[in-house]
């Protein structure tokens, strides 16, 4: 693990380490980050305090799970196409959400 990139990135490979000889995939990650990432954005549009400090939270814990399908990929050699176009759907779908999540609670007061 090279001590260059950021410190999340080497959490990520530390915490999918474990995951080397299972059955997990990446994209069994990607499809974790997005449960993660849409469940988020339903606490954020609720607006109330405790909802959007728990949606915030789900939020990172999201962005940290997008590092996860990554590192992963890379250790076991299961880079795919198809893996790819699932992360960017994903991240697209998630900024989308997030503002409509947002928006959504704004727009009721």
């Amino acid at each position: 693990m090279p001590e260059n990139k950021p410190w999340d990135a080497r959490l990520a490979y530390r915490l999918i380490y474990p995951l080397r000889n299972t059955f997990v995939t990446p994209n069994h990650l990607t499809w974790l980050r997005l449960l993660f990432g849409v469940f988020a954005c339903l606490l954020l549009a609720r607006g109330e305090y405790l909802w959007v400090n728990l949606g915030a939270a789900c939020f990172a814990f999201s962005n940290f799970l997008d590092h996860t399908d990554g590192e992963l990929a890379r250790f076991k050699g299961k880079m795919s196409k198809f893996g790819h176009y699932l992360e960017l759907i994903a991240d697209a779908v998630l900024n989308i959400l997030l503002f409509i999540g947002i928006g959504h609670r704004l727009d009721a007061k």
